[in-house]
């Protein structure tokens, strides 16, 4: 598996954390430092673009939360984008989709009644 690449942008006012390989334990603590970091500029919104990710397994999932929490008490917006199908399905079934806003390239993924 390819081991999680992270780069930040700002693209149209926004902070933008790109994210490249596979979401997993170790991945996942260089994701939360990383968002870490980024929040302490206090940006109103910051999205996560999962564009290049190819995996995401259970220890990455909790990371994930784990980062929607550190946004949330940082009043930052946190928004998923440009996930791929697969890893969207995954966020829905697991409630990431109910907690902040998912995007895939053709729109937002909201919970399907009854998840």
């Amino acid at each position: 598996m390819n081991k999680l690449q992270l780069a930040a942008k700002e693209v149209d006012g926004k902070t933008v954390l790109f994210l490249e390989g596979y979401l997993n334990e170790s991945g996942g603590e260089l994701l939360r430092s990383t968002v870490s970091d980024l929040l302490t500029a206090s940006p109103p919104t910051l999205s996560l673009d999962f564009g290049g990710t190819s995996l995401v397994n259970s220890i990455g999932i909790s990371s994930l939360l784990e980062v929607i929490e550190i946004a949330r008490r940082r009043n930052t917006v946190l928004e998923l984008v440009r996930v791929p199908e697969e890893i969207g399905d995954l966020f829905r079934l697991v409630g990431i989709a109910v907690k902040v806003p998912v995007h895939s390239e053709a729109g937002v993924w909201s919970p399907k009644p009854g998840v």
